[in-house]
């Protein structure tokens, strides 16, 4: 089993039973499997949420162990999914089941109290107070149901390897993290306002060096470190521009290697029949991230170049180089809708290749069409543990 993919050593189980108990005892013994598994789309098939794995390398699609709920971010295997009763958040591994609890959405620092509706349903008492912006600064605590906090709440997920989870949220794009075992999310609001009162619109993990590095709509790009007892955050580059995500762009930032890149997902917004939304990507530009605060001008590239394919969409950003990957397109970005993107009912399209040297995009076919409103497809790197 140690020379089989990810996915064929799961779906071993399913010969018969004694291929079934050594899958599972192969499991049980978190033994590795044939190393770099490409990632794949994790995509909803009915409208009671009931989810598949799709693999584009191989053009094959596998049964997923759960759904019914709807997701906010991936990374390193786990995918960051909250619970359609609650809106309670968990790590959830789709090829194997397994869950790991994180705080409940109570422990977030702006919601004051929950409470029942007539249906039982599960409403939170959000505080929208913020003094910075006239919008806000007349209103109070507001009910946010469950249902509603499902799609609103959770806007952008980073997950360390050792399973810190960096959460970006609203009301106002706060950003709030736990370590495992964490009873309670801690805000990080006290520590963001001394580099930016921003709201935060993107976050991606460093693997190399462990810290975490935040994007706010102000321009402002900067550091965090969780690794001591108290997090501290550092400046590391400021745009002369907003980077605010709109129904025309949405930004990421994303490593290569250890260098820092600033990607823009240019969008497209059409209605071809009442009623219903079309997204598309119709452009992505890629810039380093300059040191210098602030970053006196933009280094653009012409691609992610001839060594990387680039994965986008709800997913933590990932660059991989493709010499592990042999199945990936080199300087190719794989896109899966975003549903920082709009809101629905939008038709689920916007998912394929784009090819850096020709500025097009080759969607992917077959049963992946159409995507469900509610549950847009998301990135997940296939991992058993």
């Amino acid at each position: 089993m140690a020379s089989m993919e990810v996915l064929d050593v799961l779906n071993s189980g399913d010969v018969c039973s004694s291929w079934r108990a050594a899958c599972a005892q192969f499991c049980r013994l978190h033994l590795n499997a044939k190393p770099s598994p490409p990632p794949c789309l994790l995509h909803a098939r009915a409208a009671d949420g009931a989810a598949a794995i799709y693999s584009p390398s191989t053009g094959a699609t596998f049964p997923c162990r759960g759904g019914g709920f709807a997701v906010a971010g991936s990374a390193h295997g786990w995918v960051f999914a909250v619970d359609n009763a609650t809106a309670n958040p968990f790590l959830f591994n789709p090829l194997t089941g397994a869950r790991t609890a994180l705080p409940p959405l109570a422990s977030l620092e702006r919601v004051k109290g929950t409470s029942l509706n007539a249906d039982g349903t599960a409403v939170y008492d959000v505080d929208h107070y913020r003094p910075t912006s006239a919008a806000t600064a007349a209103m109070g605590v507001e009910p946010v149901t469950a249902r509603r906090a499902r799609g609103w709440m959770f806007r952008r997920v980073a997950i360390s390897p050792v399973g810190v989870v960096l959460l970006v949220h609203m009301p106002h794009g706060e950003a709030s993290y736990a370590r495992p075992g964490d009873q309670r999310w801690t805000s990080l609001s006290p520590v963001l306002e001394s580099v930016s009162l921003c709201p935060v619109s993107g976050v991606v993990h460093n693997n190399g060096n462990g810290l975490f590095y935040l994007m706010c709509q102000g321009g402002a790009i900067f550091s965090v470190d969780l690794a001591g007892p108290a997090p501290t955050a550092r400046p590391v580059s400021y745009k002369m521009r907003e980077l605010r995500p709109s129904y025309r762009h949405t930004f990421y930032l994303v490593f290569r290697g250890e260098e820092l890149l600033l990607v823009t997902r240019h969008l497209r917004l059409s209605r071809p029949r009442a009623g219903e939304k079309d997204v598309s990507t119709t452009d992505i530009w890629i810039e380093k991230v300059g040191v210098q605060v602030p970053s006196p001008s933009r280094e653009m590239l012409p691609g992610i170049g001839d060594d990387y394919a680039l994965f986008l969409g709800h997913n933590e950003p990932m660059c991989l180089p493709v010499k592990d990957y042999p199945t990936l397109r080199p300087n190719c970005a794989y896109l899966a809708d975003d549903s920082e993107q709009h809101f629905p009912p939008i038709t689920r399209q916007d998912v394929g290749v784009w090819d850096f040297c020709s500025g097009t995009m080759h969607k992917f076919g077959g049963d992946l069409k159409p995507w469900l409103d509610d549950h847009p497809p998301i990135w997940i790197t296939p991992s058993l543990y």
